[in-house]
């Protein structure tokens, strides 16, 4: 989604039954190579602190922090 603060990941997620198979990396590894193929160059998105699965998934794949969001530059 593109807003005037730039380009969200909105409403990603692996439904349980296919969590834990490495797929969440495969389908973020793919947005991130897609994004990057239309020029955007950060990407935003948001998630619950409690959510250490999808915050751990986040940090690896090289987002960062910043005022309760996270962003990558690709």
């Amino acid at each position: 989604m593109k807003s005037s603060e730039g380009y969200y990941l909105i409403n990603f997620g692996v439904i349980p039954e296919y969590r834990g198979q490495g797929n969440g990396k495969f389908f973020l590894n793919e947005i991130l190579t897609k994004a990057k193929e239309y020029g955007i160059k950060e990407l935003f998105l948001k998630v619950e602190n409690d959510n250490t699965r999808a915050v751990n998934l986040y940090y690896n794949m090289g987002f960062e922090e910043i005022i309760n969001a996270a962003t990558i530059l690709i």
